[in-house]
């Protein structure tokens, strides 16, 4: 079991939720820890660590259950200026090492510790975030495309993390692609739900008949840190 974080700090110590939820779900065998080093991105960074894991298992039928889901109580977050709105939600997928299921084709992340919030060389970071956001974003997305063999116009839909419509109207100018291409329904309704935005953009994509058999489709997140990173999956 892994749980997808974006912030160090999501309990007061020493709380901790993962022994609770093995217990729950009778996971007593389970091994569990959180990834919350690729901030909002960690979900995908999630994905990726468990079907390594699972495939060095050499377990057939062996599963990892990734979680994610938080609830911010540390002020410097509750207050923090250049973030406006968030929203709380959890989501959970299953991960195999092989299956008829969705298929990870390519992954790819880039770090930009030059623009890390935490930075203590200079209180301009969030400009110059700001300034490259539109092309990092371009730039992991077509990165993730190439490793799957495709171009980013072969991509049937983009899930995104939920941030502003704008800032993905920019990317999608900048890539040459329709803004339809990407699915924006959840940014009104839930704004952005930290690591849980992958998951719930998937559901929704499918309950909404987003998605067919053989559509390639790609998931887009930003953290902190600064992380970009991009994930293609065969549906």
């Amino acid at each position: 079991m892994l749980y997808a974080r974006t912030v160090p700090v999501s309990l007061p110590h020493p709380l901790t939720p993962l022994p609770e939820l093995c217990e729950l779900l009778n996971l007593h065998a389970a091994t569990a820890f959180a990834v919350s080093h690729h901030g909002c991105a960690s979900g995908l960074l999630a994905v990726d660590i468990a079907g390594r894991l699972l495939a060095m298992d050499g377990e057939p039928d062996a599963l990892a259950l990734i979680v994610a889901g938080e609830q911010v109580f540390t002020l410097d977050e509750m207050l923090r200026p250049e973030a406006q709105i968030f929203g709380e939600a959890s989501a959970a997928c299953l991960v195999s090492a092989d299956g008829p299921r969705d298929r990870v084709l390519s992954y790819a992340t880039l770090q930009r510790g030059d623009l890390d919030h935490w930075a203590t060389d200079g209180l301009d970071y969030a400009e110059r975030f700001a300034k490259q956001y539109t092309g990092l974003v371009g730039e992991v997305i077509s990165t993730a495309a190439e490793r799957a063999g495709l171009r980013v116009e072969e991509l049937r839909l983009i899930l995104p993390h939920n941030v502003n419509v704008r800032s993905w109207r920019k990317v999608c100018q900048r890539l040459g692609l329709p803004p339809t291409v990407v699915l924006l329904d959840n940014v009104p309704l839930l704004g952005h739900t930290f690591a849980a935005d992958s998951f719930l953009n998937y559901r929704t994509a499918v309950d909404n008949g987003r998605l067919s058999a053989g559509d390639r489709y790609l998931i887009v997140s930003a953290g902190y840190g600064a992380i970009f990173s991009a994930m293609v999956l065969e549906h």
